[in-house]
């Protein structure tokens, strides 16, 4: 008898928390939606034109820009490639030293691999080549340089 007891309030403990946390996760789901949507829409929006207006890619063919897909709930990565005929040791040159001249400051280079990380406050800029796609095609990533972007939340 008291072996039922005891079973029986354990079940009704783990319902009952199973339905707190539901109920708890579609009320933060909701204030979620309605409290950050906007601003994460407006650093999408900030994120875009700042690529659009970069002037060492402007030369280049350059396909839409687009919001790339994680699991980070605040922080968005924008991607933009772009096309060239150039070589890639050539364009890779090319588009850092123009970056620096815009005032972009060069983080990390890898010349075996054609990548490049620049910064300029408050925004985190990544040249790659990318080896998925047709020749000298190249893959442009921008993101804010904040606490949530370092920490993919």
């Amino acid at each position: 008898m008291r072996f039922k007891n005891i079973k029986k309030k354990i079940w009704k403990c783990i319902i009952i928390s199973f339905l707190v946390c539901i109920i708890l996760w579609l009320i933060g789901g909701s204030l979620y939606k309605v409290i950050f949507h906007q601003k994460i829409e407006n650093k999408i929006y900030l994120l875009k034109r700042e690529l659009q207006t970069i002037s060492a890619l402007e030369e280049y063919k350059q396909n839409e820009i687009q919001v790339v897909n994680t699991r980070a709930i605040i922080s968005k990565t924008l991607v933009m490639f772009f096309q060239t005929n150039e070589l890639p040791s050539t364009t890779f040159s090319s588009v850092q030293h123009r970056l620096e001249d815009d005032g972009w400051a060069i983080l990390k280079t890898s010349e075996r691999v054609y990548e490049f990380t620049a910064q300029k406050e408050p925004y985190i800029l990544t040249v790659s080549m990318d080896r998925s796609k047709p020749e000298y095609t190249w893959a442009v990533f921008i993101e804010y340089d904040d606490f949530f972007s370092k920490y993919n939340l």
